[in-house]
């Protein structure tokens, strides 16, 4: 067991906020609509309607919404980035495989995010999880940034680029959702054993 002394009611603070921010993403209506009917529905053509297909995957205002909380977890302003959790969990005076678990499983997600996306659309180059994100967060749902804006712009313009690229943040988002819920079972174990010292 190493650690320093690190404050303790802060660190479950933190502990407990990360933990009702994941089961803020577990009822968001984004994931009830993905547990509900999976990450996106194919609609094909209708004869009779005179209908096209479509693609239909979680509304936008659903994603927006899932996405303000996601935030608190990758923006280093907020005590419950993973970056200043793991910090903190890594400080504190526990079991020395609590700690590798938990940064183990915040390098799984980064190497999730890191990793290029299995499809490769022809003229966009290859393309990582954590780009599709960075794209949908900072140039749509959540910010400004001319850089991200100009890339979700060239995106969107091809419906059905926008289309294949919207599912691909939607199955981000999902994958992300999981290790986080993941995370917050350790989180609650390490709560735990803090509290009970």
């Amino acid at each position: 067991m190493s650690g320093s002394n690190y404050n303790i009611p802060k660190a479950v603070e933190a502990i407990d906020t990360f933990v009702n921010k994941v089961e803020e993403l577990k009822r968001s209506n984004f994931t009830k609509w993905v547990k509900k009917r999976g990450l996106y529905k194919i609609s094909f053509a209708n004869k009779s309607s005179k209908k096209g297909g479509s693609l239909i995957y979680p509304p936008k205002e659903s994603i927006k919404s899932f996405v303000l909380t996601y935030r608190f977890f990758i923006q280093d302003n907020e005590k419950t980035s993973l970056r200043n959790i793991n910090r903190i969990i890594n400080n504190l005076p526990i079991d020395d495989l609590k700690k590798i678990k938990f940064s183990s499983s915040r390098d799984y997600l980064n190497n999730f995010l890191d990793s290029k996306y299995k499809f490769r659309i022809v003229g966009y180059g290859d393309i990582t999880h954590r780009e599709i994100q960075k794209v949908f967060i900072y140039g749509d749902l959540a910010h400004g940034n001319a850089h991200y804006c100009e890339i979700y712009k060239k995106w969107t313009k091809d419906e059905l680029v926008r289309d294949f690229m919207w599912i691909n943040f939607c199955a981000v988002l999902h994958m992300v959702g999981q290790i986080l819920s993941y995370m917050e079972g350790l989180c609650k174990d390490i709560r735990k054993d803090i509290t009970a010292a």
